[in-house]
């Protein structure tokens, strides 16, 4: 099965078919591992630095800054 890489800025393009995740900031790793488990509220909280809510629709994620 071919490999894919595909770099974003933004929650709502992460597509349900990406089986992982990696998490970056400031150039560093912040967690990595199965996408369901890696994008989670906790976790994204950290990234921004702000209270998320998250969920997914129709298998799209999407994000709501608190």
């Amino acid at each position: 099965m071919p490999a894919l890489i595909y770099v974003t800025h933004h929650i709502e393009e992460i597509l349900s078919l990406f089986g992982k995740t990696l998490i970056q900031r400031e150039g560093r790793m912040l967690y990595t591992g199965r996408t369901r488990q890696v994008l989670k509220p906790q976790v994204l909280d950290e990234l921004y630095g702000a209270s998320i809510f998250f969920g997914s629709e129709k298998r799209r994620y999407w994000l709501v800054v608190r």
